[in-house]
């Protein structure tokens, strides 16, 4: 699956960007995707990017030089404050879909595209004028750098030894010396960590993990800080931060001290100071913010955007080579009455989870359900003229599925059993892009879980009487030969 992201930092824009678009291509890479990123920046983004492939240009003077890089695309991400409306429209034509971050409701976006705005309290912004878009919002798709998921609980000292000051950027408000000055009146026997300009991730999470206290700018370090639990204040020192700063102030997790331009600015930060000597209140937001999140958004937003990716294909027939994948939502009258003949049929029942008598009734009532389903597709497999069995896919993550199939009885104890194994690794790895399949077996089913493991499966777990299997994409394509000898006699019939 290609993915190329798009979007502008540095020293003029700062890094917020810039960090939360490497945490999501990171989360789609650990999926297997091909992740290219496009960006208008000096080279300072070196540090954030570090090995990744990485296009730097004006695409803000000139979106054509984007067009190149996004053909071919099954997802397009764009985070910008500076894009133009004609930029998204473009893209949204260049790809399967088009997702957008999205902070204070900047554009009419195009329709058929995902908004995503991962910061706290996201939900209560009036996103009423965006027509047919998805929205993906709060601090659950706030995309967070993996080194900073799932932390421990952060341990709260009795004195408050290291200060973290950071402004992000290069500190463009030239605040960091009232910082300074502020802290060393109220704790002057502490050791200040101040953070301006570029820094490496692991630096960044070495310094909130020892950090007693911080003050920080309100762009996206406040949700990296809320991570590690580290309490302390925020300043505003651009317009669209207000609300970031506002709504975490409100939540009673980082204080508000007000804009860089406040000329009570330095007061404000003194009086806030002096509450964080009592441990009790440090201690007390440092678990409300570790409570509300938990650094998984990146990870979110890609399996919703993988699934997106593959919706078309939940409802569609395919076919491949001289495979058709008819699907359920398309059969005739007379096709449901045969599909469920061989469901009913003894040797089928007897290899199945469920091994009850299905009525006709309850047969339509499960078709019906699949029309609104966006988690599982079943297929009529025919091959040439013959329809030889059932295919399905469940319990589809955008990362992952389980699989089942079972044989047109008059076909049961036939190579085309070999055939479907087959068909469903390319199904699953070439066309919905996944990570993983999985299965489960009767452990009485000997002979299909051995088949399975010729194919590649390993044994995860037994429970329940059920052999529980799984296969990757990266020992799909390392048996690609063997698959293309064991289905050769089907291909040149």
């Amino acid at each position: 699956m290609k993915v190329v992201i798009i979007t502008e930092g540095g020293q003029q824009f700062g890094y917020g960007h810039l960090v939360r678009c490497k945490a999501l291509g990171d989360a789609f890479g650990t999926f297997g995707c091909h992740v290219t990123y496009l960006l208008q920046g000096d080279s300072s983004i070196n540090t954030v990017f570090e090995d990744a492939p990485v296009e730097r240009m004006n695409w803000h003077a000139n979106n054509r030089l984007l067009w190149p890089y996004v053909k071919g695309s099954n997802s397009i991400i764009i985070d910008s404050y500076h894009a133009i409306s004609d930029t998204y429209e473009q893209l949204g034509k260049r790809t399967e879909v088009l997702a957008f971050f999205d902070d204070t409701n900047r554009l009419t976006y195009p329709k058929g595209g995902v908004l995503i705005n991962g910061i706290l309290h996201a939900e209560h912004i009036p996103y009423e004028n965006q027509v047919n878009v998805q929205t993906l919002l709060g601090l659950r798709y706030q995309s967070i750098r993996k080194e900073f998921r799932n932390q421990p609980k952060k341990t709260i000292h009795d004195e408050i030894g290291h200060i973290l000051l950071t402004t992000g950027g290069n500190d463009i408000r030239n605040i960091i010396p009232l910082l300074v000055k502020a802290c060393q009146e109220v704790y002057p026997a502490s050791k200040l960590d101040i953070v301006t300009g570029e820094a490496t991730v692991q630096q960044m999470l070495n310094l909130m993990q020892q950090a007693d206290l911080s003050i920080s700018a309100a762009g996206q370090t406040l949700c990296e800080l809320a991570c590690c639990g580290v309490p302390g204040i925020s300043v505003s020192v651009i317009d669209n931060q207000l609300e970031h700063a506002l709504s975490w102030h409100d939540e009673g997790c980082f204080d508000f001290a007000g804009s860089w331009s406040d000329r009570q600015l330095e007061t404000s930060i003194k009086k806030l100071l002096v509450q964080y000597k009592n441990k009790n209140i440090r201690q007390r937001k440092s678990l409300k913010m570790q409570s509300l999140i938990d650094g998984n958004g990146s990870k979110r937003i890609a399996e919703q955007l993988m699934a997106r990716i593959m919706m078309p294909l939940i409802k569609q027939d395919i076919e491949f080579r001289q495979v058709q994948f008819r699907n359920f939502l398309h059969l005739t009258d007379a096709e449901k009455h045969e599909i469920l003949g061989w469901r009913n049929h003894e040797q089928v029942r007897s290899m199945m989870l469920t091994k009850d008598f299905i009525s006709y009734e309850n047969h339509l009532a499960f078709l019906e359900k699949l029309t609104d389903a966006n988690d599982k597709v079943y297929w009529v497999i025919q091959y040439h003229d013959r329809k030889i069995g059932v295919l399905d896919l469940y319990d589809i993550t955008g990362v992952q599925a389980y699989w089942g199939y079972y044989l047109n009885p008059e076909y049961i104890g036939s190579a085309y059993g070999i055939l479907l194994e087959y068909l469903v690794l390319e199904i699953g790895f070439t066309k919905f892009h996944l990570s993983s399949l999985w299965c489960e077996s009767l452990q009485t089913n000997k002979s299909v879980i051995r088949t399975h493991q010729f194919f590649g499966y390993t044994t995860v777990e037994e429970r329940n009487g059920c052999t529980i299997q799984t296969i990757n994409s990266m020992m799909f394509e390392k048996q690609q030969r063997t698959y293309e000898l064991i289905t050769k006699k089907f291909w040149e019939q």
